[in-house]
């Protein structure tokens, strides 16, 4: 049992995190979140509270404005990554050492991510994930994720290795001066080798993990962009301008053309694996007054 901010806690497997609340500590639950939980975002805090990653005395709860009692036990199945005090000892020796590094400077580290490797923890795997490799060949805690692949979707990362790189690599993304680039393997083909533009609408379901899309908007969708081209016979390129949860793999489905090995949008069965790499990622012009200028027009690609 350890201690934090005053607070009794008890790590437990798969990353839980339990807290027992005392009487410096019976406030609401969100200010109680904001204050063992100081590293996350304030929209990650609340899709936890959306996902029912959170329990108080064993029940899921979603109300942010949930008074606390001394002596209530909280639950939070929230990524280490977040906290400032709680991290794992000795997490790093059981690490693999087989990170593919692509590019790194000192602020950030550009990696090639496996097939079957996690960007980060869930309740299946705490240990060997990108993120976690990451902080032991960097030898630090301050790394962070700036997007995330699918579990089997196999390419280029990129992480932050300190606060500025992190805040200006999302703004980065946000505002398009990154493009990033897949090659995936599909059912069926396509006639021609023009880049085709696609625009539909996404709808996420929450409780069933997958994405449904359609032409027309729709209650909390989001809009999304997807450009290919034909690069050989089943086998596309794929531009992504927008970046939503399995967009790749939905999109293309909805237009008829699944990847093969998909087993949850395509026609594949059993432990396939959708065909579908992160090849390639492209710098713009970036603003000169960002630190991360420097990146202006770079472009780093796997070789395949």
């Amino acid at each position: 049992m350890a201690c934090l901010l005053g607070i009794q806690l008890r790590l437990l497997p798969f990353s839980m995190k339990e807290f027992i609340i005392d009487k410096n500590t019976a406030i609401k639950l969100i200010k109680f979140l904001q204050k063992v939980a100081r590293n996350l975002p304030e929209s990650e805090l609340y899709r936890a509270l959306r996902k029912k990653k959170i329990k108080v005395n064993g029940k899921r709860v979603t109300d942010s404005k949930l008074e606390l009692s001394v002596g209530d036990v909280v639950e939070l199945y929230i990524n280490d990554e977040f906290f400032e005090s709680v991290i794992r000892e000795n997490l790093w020796e059981k690490v693999a050492d087989d990170l593919v590094v692509i590019y790194e400077d000192d602020n950030i580290l550009i990696v090639d991510k496996p097939s079957g490797i996690l960007c980060h923890e869930d309740d299946r795997e705490n240990v060997n994930t990108i993120l976690n490799k990451a902080k032991k060949h960097c030898n630090s805690n301050d790394i962070a994720l700036c997007h995330r692949l699918d579990r089997n979707t196999r390419g280029l990362i990129i992480l932050a290795k300190n606060a500025l790189a992190l805040r200006e690599m999302t703004l980065i993304i946000r505002n398009r001066y990154l493009k990033k680039y897949y090659i995936c393997e599909i059912e069926g083909d396509i006639a021609d080798g023009e880049w085709h533009t696609k625009h539909a609408y996404l709808v996420r379901d929450l409780d069933k993990k997958r994405v449904y899309i359609y032409d027309k908007p729709r209650m909390n969708s989001k809009e999304i962009i997807t450009k290919y081209r034909r690069v050989a016979p089943g086998k596309l390129e794929i531009e992504l301008v927008t970046g939503r949860t399995h967009q790749i793999r939905a999109h293309l489905a909805y237009l008829g053309y699944p990847l093969i090995g998909d087993t949850k949008y395509g026609k594949a069965k059993g432990k396939a694996r959708q065909h579908l790499i992160a090849s390639k990622i492209v710098f713009l012009d970036i603003p000169k007054e960002m630190e991360l200028e420097y990146l202006s027009n770079k472009e780093f690609a796997l070789k395949l």
